[in-house]
């Protein structure tokens, strides 16, 4: 079977005749059909039968078989575009003998090589140089890199970059303060070269720069000479190629030797350098020298614009004792404990504010019983006031005011019903003023108690304190109803008191 004969029985299928397939192929209907005879002899199937005239239809086997025909035709495309790349060099594989020193170079020759052509591939095999060398010559390696090569039978060497020589030294000696030696300055020195037969092209790259050399230890290996080079009473040095990092020895100092470099060149069979290894060789040729590393440039800072101050606040006042109140600014008692001023026992009954009249009713009855327009009866005095008792001033806020023990109140003196009282004079009211036992008392609201204020402390402003509910006496003149010991109380010291607001 033969692509040719798929290719024809694709046509026809497609053509449904054998005319019209020819026409598509550029060649007789007798042809086609001899092609389509030689298939179906080799298949053992029948592909087409005939139709109307002139067309032909496949048959359940010719169906079955057409897509795979498709695919096998398609597969063969691709062959065919990869042969082509292959032999443009846009595609293939190169088998490259390399070695562990030359890998920096040759990832960045391949970063390279992937973006000039990404559908090439590029098979690192790493052995010795001479190893490296025949399997050049045998065509297993299709290049090989190779290093102070000067001439190789059989072979074509493209040289693709140079590299120094590192010395190693004793780091207290005088040469090792240089950055870059020259070769006349090591002449002198004792030389550990290992020898000819074990690497020619290096043994005489070095020698010929050194014709005055001076021989000295043997070379071994190169950690053991540099291990030997390190302990030595007396001072020598040796020359290598940089294959790797550098042993980390404070003993030992690593120098460049300025001359001479050597040659990395990539060794290719004669009549071998097709155009992927001549990609490859351009992309390694490029990547000659390391870019540079750049130098650090300092760039001057902008100055920051000064960081704005958080807004200043004023620290709050530490809190009081729970004992500590603050005083009312109208209040300008004395304090408690000074001259001639006592302060009463705890639980000595107190008055409560004089009740406001309702009505003008109420105020002309006062009138009539006390000759004194809107006043109240004032019970008459039966001792010294008590001193240091709260008493509410104007607006319902408590104060404490100390009276002194002298002062007495009148007992025919009026007082209005809601005049305001002054906080500094307190009304006494005798202990035994109680309402008769047969008369009904209402029911008193909320008092609030004040609490005992150490002495020279002001007391702080209290919540109103509610006004005592009048209660009808027999004679029609409103008393006051009995009073908690502790509440505080208020009274008019002054017959002149204005009348309530209607």
């Amino acid at each position: 079977m033969e692509l040719r004969q798929l290719e024809y029985f694709v046509a026809v299928a497609e053509e449904h005749g054998l005319g019209r397939a020819a026409e598509r192929l550029r060649t007789t209907a007798e042809a086609v059909a001899g092609r389509i005879g030689a298939l179906e002899g080799d298949l053992g199937l029948r592909l087409f039968e005939p139709a109307a005239p002139g067309h032909v239809r496949l048959t359940a086997a010719g169906e079955r078989l057409l897509p795979e025909a498709r695919a096998a035709l398609a597969a063969a495309g691709r062959v065919r575009e990869t042969a082509a790349g292959i032999a443009g060099g846009t595609d293939g594989l190169v088998r490259l003998g390399t070695s562990r020193a030359f890998s920096d170079r040759v990832y960045r020759a391949l970063g390279v090589l992937a973006e000039r052509r990404p559908r090439l591939r590029v098979r690192q095999e790493r052995a010795p140089q001479d190893a490296r060398l025949a399997a050049v010559r045998s065509g297993t390696f299709d290049a090989a890199l190779v290093r102070a090569v000067r001439r190789v039978d059989g072979m074509v060497l493209y040289p693709v970059w140079t590299e120094p020589l590192l010395v190693a030294l004793p780091a207290g000696h005088p040469l090792a303060a240089a950055d870059e030696l020259h070769p006349e300055q090591l002449a002198r020195l004792p030389l550990r070269l290992a020898p000819r037969a074990v690497n020619p092209a290096f043994h005489d790259l070095v020698t010929g720069a050194l014709p005055h050399w001076t021989p000295g230890p043997p070379f071994t290996t190169l950690r053991a000479t540099l291990d030997d080079l390190a302990g030595a009473a007396e001072p020598s040095w040796t020359v290598f190629h940089p294959v790797g990092p550098l042993p980390r020895d404070r003993r030992l100092a690593f120098r460049a030797l300025r001359a001479p470099r050597v040659p990395v060149s990539l060794a290719v069979r004669a009549g071998g350098l097709v155009p992927a290894v001549q990609a490859l060789l351009e992309a390694l040729t490029g990547t000659t020298d390391p870019p540079p590393a750049p130098r650090p440039v300092s760039v001057p800072t902008p100055l920051a614009a000064p960081p704005r101050p958080a807004p200043r606040t004023a620290p709050r006042p530490a809190p009081l004792p729970a004992t500590v109140r603050a005083a009312p600014a109208r209040s300008a008692a004395p304090a408690a404990g000074a001259a001639g001023v006592s302060r009463p026992p705890c639980g000595t009954p107190v008055a409560a504010p004089a009740p406001a009249l309702r009505a003008s009713g109420d105020r002309r009855d006062a009138t009539a019983r006390t000759g004194t327009p809107g006043a109240t009866h004032a019970p008459p005095p039966q001792g010294p006031a008590p001193t240091g008792m709260p008493v509410p001033a104007p607006g319902g806020a408590a104060t404490q005011g100390p009276v002194p023990a002298s002062t007495h109140v009148p007992a025919d003196m009026p007082a209005a019903a809601q005049a305001p009282v002054p906080a500094q004079v307190p009304v006494p009211v005798p202990a035994s003023a109680q309402a008769p036992a047969d008369m009904p008392v209402p029911a008193q609201g909320p008092v609030v108690a004040q609490a005992p204020v150490p002495a020279q402390i002001p007391a702080p402003v209290q919540a109103p304190v509610p006004v005592q509910a009048p209660v009808p006496a027999r004679g029609g003149l409103p008393v006051h109803a009995p009073v908690p010991a502790d509440a505080p109380g208020r009274s008019c010291p002054d017959a002149a008191c204005p009348d309530p607001p209607p």
